[in-house]
């Protein structure tokens, strides 16, 4: 008996080919920013651009000197797009005293990839 017939042919998962297609899909679309955001503007209804506005209105003038926090963002859409430029959307934020205000809000996209996010509260 050789010793090739002794060992197990079976090769590790590794370096199966079928193994690595799903890998080879999931760095290409990493990759191309699809599920990282890619530096590009968050959709209106994301987490990310929630949070952002969240963070924006707690820890503006407005809310601070009221007293205020964002507890929940309903009915977050778009309103308005260039071609990932500057996004203009809307959403109904409930505060920490129980009223629920209408808001205009518009992601940014700067020079460096990062966003900005300005906000109008409307009454």
């Amino acid at each position: 008996m050789s010793e090739k017939d002794t060992t197990s042919t079976k090769k590790p998962i590794y370096k199966r080919w079928w193994f690595r297609i799903p890998l080879v899909l999931l760095g290409l679309s990493l990759l191309l920013g699809q599920f990282t955001g890619g530096g590009g503007l968050p959709a209106c209804d994301s987490s990310r651009a929630k949070g952002t506005l969240a963070k924006a209105f707690d820890q503006s003038q407005f809310a601070r000197n009221m007293g205020l926090a964002v507890v929940e963002i309903k009915e977050s859409t778009e309103l308005t797009s260039s071609i990932d430029k500057k996004k203009d959307c809307f959403a109904k934020i409930t505060m920490n005293n129980a009223n629920t205000v209408p808001v205009l809000y518009q992601l940014a996209l700067r020079d460096n990839g990062s966003y900005m996010l300005t906000f109008e509260v409307q009454e």
